[in-house]
């Protein structure tokens, strides 16, 4: 039945995809060059499938996606990689985006979390969206425009240079959408974010990694977050 929606593909089904990917690649349209529009997919070392492609879909995202590229063209690179900050400061660099509707504790649960591994020796730090609003955006802070995708996409710029210099970065923001979270990974590597909802009531799309309806206590939601880390092998944990 060529009219029925699925959830999933079976084996020897045949279905129009949209496909989504984290990085940018090459290809070609059927309807221009049909021998180098197919592709295969492959899953641990199999072929799971394969097709054509038939369209290229708008990027909402093209005008962030072409200054990353131009950063990463531009970006002068350490001589030290990421794989030595990583076994010097025995973490690895993560950006931890802690949302949720108004005043449900997601500043003082950050401040938390950070001091928390603070004390745990980590290289860590607490990034306040006013920290940026009276800085870094100052020249659009209070315009009459609508400027929350630029907002987002210099969040996600200086938490990019805090993640290079390998440190755990905290940040809120007040109920991130799917389409704000995919903003922050065109700049930021999907695999380096950690997305926790704090609050009972989940108001958005976002697909988040942590959900923390409720808590007694700041410290307690910072654990859930310390053992989301731990359980995700970003940090040292000793019980396993």
């Amino acid at each position: 039945n060529q009219d029925e929606v699925k959830d999933k593909i079976e084996r020897h089904d045949v279905a129009e995809c949209i496909l989504k990917l984290d990085k940018a690649i090459a290809f070609d349209l059927t309807s221009e060059i049909a021998e180098t529009s197919r592709f295969v997919i492959v899953d641990e070392h199999e072929i799971a499938g394969g097709g054509i492609v038939q369209a290229a879909l708008e990027d909402e995202q093209s005008w962030v996606r072409e200054k990353v590229m131009l950063r990463n063209y531009k970006w002068e690179k350490s001589h030290i990689t990421n794989d030595e900050r990583a076994e010097k400061y025995n973490q690895k660099s993560t950006l931890v985006v802690i949302t949720g509707e108004e005043d449900v504790g997601k500043k003082p649960t950050a401040k938390a979390l950070e001091k928390r591994l603070f004390d745990d020796g980590k290289i860590v730090y607490f990034l306040g969206i006013g920290n940026l609003l009276y800085g870094v955006d100052a020249d659009i802070k209070g315009q009459s425009n609508n400027h929350r995708e630029e907002h987002l996409r210099r969040l996600a710029e200086v938490s990019h240079i805090m993640l290079d210099a390998g440190a755990i970065l905290a940040v809120t923001a007040v109920e991130l959408t799917q389409e704000d979270l995919e903003l922050i990974k065109t700049t930021v590597n999907a695999d380096k974010i950690e997305t926790v909802w704090l609050g009972e009531n989940v108001t958005t799309d976002i697909d988040y990694d942590l959900h923390i309806p409720e808590f007694e206590e700041v410290k307690d939601a910072a654990q859930q977050i310390k053992n989301l880390l731990q359980e995700r092998g970003i940090i040292f944990n000793p019980w396993k």
